[in-house]
């Protein structure tokens, strides 16, 4: 069995949200390979990766584009370019899973861009959860040399929840961070007076007082905002009780979403834009996208609920073929393969 060290790796305690994605995939890849580091949170960033580099065939990176913005950024980024080519200088391998085209966050963007062009060139494989990840990968580094794998970002399906009565006719929920653009939505409900024709939940955390008095000054007696954590059953009840679920996302930045995936778990009628992962769930007809926010209220007011019945089922034959376990699979097939294609897709849908 090889070993692989995963980061981040991050500490679970009770007062710690830790991201489902880092937990779900390590999980799968425990089945396959010895994941060396597994009680060992990444405390002190890649520098504790130099006291496991030997024993590491392979180095799992997730969200690897926010390193300069940890304690110690600057010298973690130097740090772990010389790892890059210790790692291959004794045969091990560089796993990037690419989740967005650049960190959310604008410190530091152009140590974060030159890093990924590092991992364009030096990565051994690339995994992208939507076609579009691919583009980016070819427009950072044309030459790339690394493997790629494009496979749809795995469900957690839960249970359906019917409810007939719908409270809500938009449902906003996740983290409440500027990148998102909620702020813009409610804003151009406001300018063009439609602030009280929809009924809008909007719930979510936000550690910014500033962004969360600038989404509050929106509220009025349709448009309610909640800034706190929800737990998922709440959640999926307020799914159940809105015609539709909407992420804006106005930064061009984004590939995936954990969110939005949750949200297909959850069978909700979801609008997104027309970008990453959202364009290809449109395109097989899990989810609506739009181009502009005029496409939302088209959607909203052509009411969309006659095809409810149909958009479950094609939610529900997808969360069956693209799951977690599926996801563990493809991916050790990938990462040993010894076949010569450099691209390999796995849209479960489009099979």
């Amino acid at each position: 069995m090889k070993n692989v060290y995963y980061y981040p790796n991050s500490k679970r305690t009770s007062s710690v949200v830790v991201n489902p994605y880092i937990e779900d995939l390590m999980f799968e890849l425990s089945k396959n390979y010895r994941i060396i580091n597994a009680d060992y949170p990444s405390n002190s960033g890649m520098f504790q990766f130099f006291g496991f580099l030997r024993r590491t065939d392979y180095l799992v990176l997730n969200w690897i584009e926010d390193l300069p913005d940890k304690k110690f950024g600057r010298l973690q980024v130097l740090a772990f370019i010389l790892q890059i080519y210790l790692l291959h200088a004794i045969g091990g391998k560089v796993v990037w899973i690419l989740h967005n085209k650049l960190s959310h966050y604008p410190k530091h963007l152009e140590i974060k861009r030159r890093l990924q062009k590092l991992l364009a060139r030096k990565s051994d494989y690339v995994i992208t959860h939507c076609k579009e990840g691919l583009t980016y990968l070819e427009s950072i580094e044309p030459r790339f040399r690394a493997k790629v794998l494009v496979v749809q970002h795995p469900v957690k399906d839960y249970p359906v929840i019917a409810e007939k009565n719908k409270e809500y006719d938009l449902l906003i929920w996740g983290s409440l961070l500027k990148y998102k653009g909620i702020d813009k939505f409610l804003e151009y409900l406001y300018k063009h007076q439609l602030d009280e024709k929809y009924r809008i939940l909007v719930i979510g955390k936000t550690r910014n007082d500033d962004y969360a008095r600038e989404i509050e000054r929106f509220k009025n007696s349709n448009i309610t905002v909640r800034n706190e954590f929800v737990d998922i059953l709440k959640l999926r009840h307020f799914v159940a009780l809105s015609k539709f679920t909407l992420f804006v996302y106005e930064d061009n930045s984004v590939l995936s979403s954990g969110a939005l995936m949750d949200s297909i778990g959850f069978h909700s009628n979801i609008i997104g834009p027309q970008k990453g992962a959202f364009r290809d769930l449109a395109e097989v007809g899990v989810i609506n996208a739009y181009e502009k926010f005029e496409d939302i209220i088209s959607l909203l007011d052509a009411n969309g609920m006659e095809d409810e019945q149909k958009t479950l089922e094609i939610i529900l034959r997808f969360n069956k073929l693209n799951t977690w376990e599926k996801m563990g699979s493809v991916l050790h097939k990938f990462l040993n393969e010894q076949g010569s294609d450099k691209i390999c897709h796995c849209h479960p849908l489009e099979k």
